[in-house]
């Protein structure tokens, strides 16, 4: 079955014969071309910032495609099952911003921070991972597993795993707690977020507002990018930490050497160093552009 164009312009002339007339668009053409002004405008305004959200996204395709070219089990089967979840909003997350799609970004980013928690969660817990993928209420499971603070007890339980000290695993799960309050607005509507999706905080014109536009370039874009591709960078780097230890959790067991896993072994060391090397300094400038602008909230 296809919907015709020509059907649609039928409907466009009976509507136009009742005297019902309006502008029409090809939101397709629209979103492409909205893309392209903005692809100009990241180049200029938040080059760095976009380009290690982009190797974060590239370093989650090479470890799923890795899980991906190895035998899945029962008890396997969770964890690359839950990196794909990760891969896609990593990849979604990427291209909103790309079209200046904040409040969608800002969903995505709430989303892509649980989603890697559970991850952690999958990869060290046999119970709790064969659980995810069977039990059939997955609304009870989340309740009582995940959601309410839950699941840091597992994250915890990944972060000892891959030598964290109790002051590093506390500092982390603060930081997740903070994050994902500050981000929480853009999935539960708060009336401040709504305001910023129509009369967006300015990234190329600090302290003004993008109004009523199709898509824009909010001044808090590069911040997401950042704290996602940091989030990324420390998780896969302790996925490959957990393939190393005398005795790795099931998901990270029996890697052998092919060619997947030099792929998401380089993707891994690649946005390590960039993050090492740009990471403190990305920080600083979005401080002070953020204070320039007169705002105090990064959400």
């Amino acid at each position: 079955m296809r919907i015709s164009k020509r059907e649609i312009a039928e409907i466009v002339r009976e509507a136009g014969a009742m005297g019902i007339h309006g502008k029409r668009l090809d939101v397709s053409k629209t979103i492409d071309n909205l893309r392209d002004k903005l692809r100009l405008d990241i180049e200029s305004h938040m080059q760095p910032y976009m380009v290690l959200l982009t190797e974060a996204v590239q370093s989650l395709i090479h470890l799923e495609q890795h899980l991906f070219s190895r035998p899945l089990n029962q008890d396997s089967s969770p964890f690359a099952l839950q990196i794909s979840r990760v891969r896609s909003e990593a990849v979604a997350l990427q291209q909103v911003i790309a079209i200046g799609q904040e409040a969608a970004a800002g969903v995505l980013g709430r989303s892509l921070f649980e989603a890697i928690e559970v991850a952690m969660a999958v990869s060290i817990d046999d119970d709790f991972s064969r659980r995810f993928l069977c039990d059939e209420d997955q609304d009870k499971f989340w309740k009582s597993h995940i959601g309410y603070g839950h699941i840091y007890k597992k994250v915890s339980a990944f972060l000892v795993a891959t030598g964290d000290s109790p002051e590093e695993v506390t500092a982390y799960i603060d930081f997740h707690k903070q994050i994902k309050n500050l981000l929480s607005g853009h999935v539960h509507s708060a009336n401040r977020l709504a305001f910023r999706s129509a009369c967006v905080p300015a990234l190329a014109n600090p302290g003004n507002f993008t109004i009523g536009q199709l898509g824009a370039l909010s001044i808090h874009a590069p911040h997401l990018c950042l704290i996602v591709a940091e989030e990324i960078s420390l998780f896969t780097r302790k996925c490959l930490v957990l393939t190393i230890i005398p005795e790795p959790p099931v998901p990270f067991a029996h890697n052998k050497p092919r060619r997947s896993f030099d792929a998401f072994l380089i993707s891994v060391y690649v946005l390590q160093s960039l993050m090492t090397k740009y990471g403190p300094e990305l920080h600083e400038r979005y401080i002070k552009l953020i204070e320039s602008a007169g705002f105090y909230s990064a959400d």
